[in-house]
């Protein structure tokens, strides 16, 4: 496989959510173009780690490598797989060191009665600056009722992310237009510098801790990422 960074080490973006949270979409709007596949049904349309260089509109000098990644579901084994592709194609390719930080996307339209099944708050992220390299992106503000979408992110900034927010992370919406991908990609380039090994770390020791986990509580609900994001009941 070739080196993306052609030479030069571009920063890294690891971009994660679960199935259906609009990880591509955010990847091709970035882009300004169509070069990641957007799956249109429960299924994951993406199985491998597959990296894509962006170029900012703005700032011709400016690129980013986002990692566009499988979305994860609720079983132990799937998760597991994936985050341990993650870790695996990272330093396999050599990437860790270039990490700047993680964008998690999150779709705001999960109706609030599923809320004890499905949100997210990766409370589990406890190294500061890998928190501050951290921005929690709310996507498919545009199918529902503002009003409820509101309500979604006010559930969200004051209860479920509220403790992730007060150590550093970052929220943002994303509102399907290559501005506001890059508001958001903007908003990690502005935050203090990341040691990426911080980063391969924290996933790391989130694997073997949630893998003693897993052994112990196989007929759990959560998933592997929802235990590393610390999905709320």
């Amino acid at each position: 496989m070739p080196n993306v960074f052609e030479g030069t080490k571009k920063p890294v973006f690891i971009v994660l959510g679960s199935t259906g949270a609009g990880k591509s979409t955010f990847i091709n709007f970035a882009a300004g173009k169509d070069v990641a596949h957007v799956g249109h049904g429960l299924k994951s349309a993406t199985s491998d780690i597959t990296p894509y260089i962006v170029q900012n509109p703005s700032n011709p000098t400016r690129y980013a490598v986002l990692l566009d990644t499988p979305g994860f579901d609720d079983t132990w084994l799937e998760d597991k797989i994936i985050l341990s592709r993650i870790i695996d194609w990272l330093t396999k390719n050599n990437y860790g060191s270039a990490l700047r930080g993680i964008i998690y996307l999150h779709d705001i339209a999960i109706p609030r009665s599923m809320i004890s099944m499905n949100i997210m708050g990766p409370i589990k992220i406890d190294t500061p600056q890998v928190t501050s390299g951290t921005i929690l992106v709310t996507t498919r503000w545009g199918c529902n009722d503002r009003s409820i979408t509101r309500r979604s992110e006010a559930d969200l900034t004051e209860i479920y992310w509220k403790d992730m927010l007060e150590r550093g992370a970052h929220m943002a919406p994303f509102t399907d237009s290559r501005e506001s991908a890059w508001d958001i990609l903007n908003t990690l380039f502005q935050a203090d510098p990341i040691d990426g090994s911080l980063i391969l770390q924290e996933l790391r020791h989130s694997l073997n801790t949630l893998e003693r986990q897993a052994k112990r509580s196989t007929s759990s609900r959560g998933g592997f990422f929802a235990q590393l994001f610390g999905r709320f009941r």
